[in-house]
């Protein structure tokens, strides 16, 4: 009898010991999970983020990073109370280095190449090779600390993702030593599996130390595949774009189409913090597709970010996209241009180049300006400490959206 009790003692014992697993998950370096939000020694972590880019006129995507002004960048990031930087890949050593001076922390990216087959053999070779290539990186320089997490990749095609899941029919789950599953998988989502995995077990198998580990979705492929099994969702979602998200219904609290689908995406991912990795506008001057001028961009970021605080469904916080504008990047008539020599030229009718809340513009890639958009003292005080979302929210539905010297006298007042 008495043993009978001890082993039901032990079994209610491991399975609290699970269930306190699955509401909080311990990272090194002070870092925890719920299935809302991250904790920083013990203290909820609210990301307030901006894409990091620093390509100049004349550089293309790549390693190039001659130009850019690391300190000043990193100086008035800090400035606009931006706490966590997205670097889609290894970055110079300075940038590094700077994020520790001035207490920002790194969602730090993995390139994952496209593909039409995820389980290529050969395929997954080279990922795996560039994850311990950037987790080497990393603490071979001791900057383990200033990361918040890693993703694998991002914004996978759906066609490709139809494509391998056509060419794999997966008949079991990747069996994770690290990740809990209860569904079956795709193949696309096998792939992810397998490389979180191997990303933990290396790092902690070499390094004896656990981060936080995700990958950033977007609606368009939300259809395709999940990524519910990792340690936190990351979504880019932007406002304008797919109608998913433009034509969603309206939120619980500021009645927004974003607001609504931002609340859709975490009732789907109820049990793991969900992160928006980018949302953004672009002021590109000559596109008439989603482009919008200087004043509505940075209107824009703090609406979108209001409905990020004051969602129904909690979420771990937003990244603005992004902090400068990029000329390397080819759309609409950059696409007759060569590819070596687009990065020369700011095109205006491309809305990918013009993102940033610092504006580089200027006749040609020798001769530029370097300037804050509206959109920065914006960011700068919405991501403040004082910034009430409610409180703003219920100013701008006073005025109805149309009196912009008070929401301006209160945006710039911080309130």
């Amino acid at each position: 009898m008495q043993r009978k009790i001890i082993i039901i003692l032990l079994c209610w014992f491991i399975k609290s010991l699970f269930a306190q697993t699955n509401s909080f998950r311990q990272f090194n370096h002070g870092i925890k999970i719920d299935k809302d939000y991250i904790y920083l020694n013990e203290v909820k972590f609210l990301i307030k983020g901006i894409s990091y880019n620093p390509y100049y006129p004349g550089e293309r995507n790549g390693l190039d990073f001659k130009k850019a002004n690391f300190q000043l960048d990193i100086q008035l990031i800090k400035k606009a109370n931006i706490n966590t930087v997205m670097l889609y890949w290894i970055r110079p050593l300075k940038i590094y280095e700077l994020c520790r001076q001035y207490d920002i922390k790194i969602m730090q990216g993995i390139v994952v190449p496209e593909t039409e087959d995820y389980q290529n053999e050969r395929f997954k070779k080279q990922v795996k090779k560039s994850i311990k290539y950037l987790v080497d990186y990393i603490h071979r320089h001791n900057f383990s600390d200033l990361i918040m997490a890693y993703f694998i990749g991002g914004e996978f095609d759906p066609l490709s993702i139809k494509t391998s899941n056509r060419k794999n029919k997966t008949k079991e789950n990747y069996p994770s030593e690290n990740f809990q599953v209860d569904r079956k998988l795709n193949s696309v989502e096998n792939f992810l599996l397998e490389m979180a995995d191997y990303l933990k077990t290396y790092e902690m198998t070499n390094y004896q130390v656990s981060h936080i580990v995700s990958h950033i979705h977007w609606p368009y492929a939300e259809k395709d595949m999940k990524i519910d099994f990792l340690d936190m969702a990351m979504f880019d979602i932007y406002s304008f774009w797919p109608p998913e998200v433009s034509h969603y219904h309206g939120g619980s609290f500021t009645q927004t189409s974003y607001q609504g689908y931002i609340e859709y995406i975490k009732s789907k991912y109820k049990n793991i913090p969900v992160f928006i990795s980018e949302f953004g506008y672009s002021t590109a001057p000559q596109d008439d597709t989603i482009s919008v001028d200087e004043k509505t961009q940075a209107y824009g970021l703090v609406e979108r970010w209001i409905d990020i605080l004051t969602s129904s469904r909690p979420l771990a916080g937003g990244s603005v996209f992004e902090y400068n504008d990029e000329w390397w990047k080819q759309a609409k008539a950059a696409e007759f241009v060569g590819f070596d020599k687009d990065p020369q030229f700011h095109d205006k009718d491309d809305a990918e180049e013009w993102f940033g809340i610092i504006s580089i513009d200027g006749p040609s890639y020798r001769t530029y300006d370097v300037r804050p958009k509206m959109a920065y003292e914006y960011v700068k005080n919405m991501y403040s400490p004082e910034f009430n979302a409610f409180e703003f929210y219920k100013k701008l539905s006073e005025t109805g959206g149309e009196d912009k010297k008070d929401i301006d006298h209160d945006i710039k007042g911080g309130k």
